[in-house]
């Protein structure tokens, strides 16, 4: 799945515990379940900003959805804590997820222009589909472990 810069990895509260590993400019999508009748809410209680930053929340169809991208390379710890914000104690539920992120082997501006190329030889030329399958399967290998 393709997210703001680059890859984007979907991960729900059954992840919880799951090591990612990641390219720079790639998404992590965090879908939480929410209920915001009872008061409580997810807050972001962990990270290195410099290596995976928040760039994006929404609540809706009872979940918060954080958008998060990978900066630079290297490893950090996001952890949600579930807790209502007036009360001062530790959160109800967690969710983490350890990262490491390390720098792209294309360019995530230069793998989108990559796509579109591959798109168009494999659209019109049949000769040029093997390499634009292998240029392709370089670009959006899987790296989650």
């Amino acid at each position: 799945m393709n997210g703001l810069l680059g890859n984007a990895n979907v991960l729900g509260i059954e992840d919880s515990g799951k090591r990612l590993s990641i390219d720079a400019g790639d998404t992590i999508v965090v879908k939480l379940p929410f209920n915001p009748s009872t008061g409580f809410s997810w807050y972001l209680t962990q990270t290195d900003p410099s290596i995976v930053g928040r760039v994006d929340l929404k609540s809706a169809d009872g979940a918060q959805e954080f958008t998060l991208v990978a900066m630079k390379a290297g490893s950090t710890r996001i952890q949600f804590g579930l807790r209502r914000p007036w009360e001062h104690v530790a959160p109800h539920k967690t969710f983490t997820a350890d990262v490491t992120v390390s720098s792209p082997l294309v360019a995530p501006s230069v793998r989108g222009f990559l796509d579109r190329v591959a798109g168009a030889v494999l659209g019109g030329v049949l000769g040029g589909a093997a390499a634009c399958g292998i240029i392709h399967a370089v670009m959006h290998r899987k790296k989650s472990s």
